[in-house]
């Protein structure tokens, strides 16, 4: 009895716990969608937040209760974000995400 509730306790840690991707460097409101001209998804405050995608110049990640979109530039990404992969020069311009 006591190994199982230890098994579903560390089975449970383990799917709760969430890996700090990346940070913002400041306040940012973030925006429901990967343009300049969309609407505010909420308020994301300075400090770790969760990585979701990346399109172009564009990241959408969850910042506290509040997920949305903010231009690269204002996200330090960790370097351990094997995921993400290399931008190629050559044919991602930054403009993968519509309106910039």
């Amino acid at each position: 009895m006591i190994r199982l509730m230890v098994i579903i306790v560390a089975v449970s840690i383990l799917f709760t716990t969430s890996v700090i991707a990346a940070e913002l460097y400041e306040n940012q409101t973030l925006l429901s969608e990967p343009r300049l001209a969309a609407k505010s998804a909420g308020q994301g405050l300075a400090g770790p937040v969760s990585v979701i995608e990346r399109r172009g110049y564009w990241v959408q990640l969850k910042a506290g209760a509040v997920v949305g979109w903010t231009e690269l530039e204002h996200v330090k990404m960790d370097e351990t974000m094997q995921w993400m992969g290399p931008i190629d020069p050559l044919r991602d311009t930054g403009r993968l995400g519509a309106g910039r």
